[in-house]
């Protein structure tokens, strides 16, 4: 479910080794995720009840995304660019 008004649930994550992250909450509050095409959006009745007692915060959807870029890996092109992935590693 997406749409206006929606809103993402963040949480700070604290690795053992390595520099804290930011989560997004999976949809139906099941785990978290890094990949915000797989983030779930929830309303704000819900969102609010969700981060009024934890360290989680609420964020609109909207200014998530307007902050958002996507990244492609070339490891997932190989398949659609035959040789070039080969190519760009021996350049290296």
């Amino acid at each position: 479910m997406s749409g206006v008004g929606m809103y993402l649930i963040i949480s700070e994550h604290q690795p053992t080794y390595g520099e804290d992250m930011l989560l997004f909450w999976a949809p139906d509050q099941k785990g978290y995720t890094i990949d915000v095409d797989k983030t779930g959006r929830y309303d704000e009745a819900t969102a609010r009840a969700i981060t009024e007692s934890g360290t989680q915060r609420m964020v609109r959807e909207a200014d998530v995304l307007s902050k958002s870029r996507r990244t492609v890996h070339v490891e997932h092109l190989s398949d659609l660019a035959p040789g070039m992935v080969r190519e760009r590693r021996r350049r290296r």
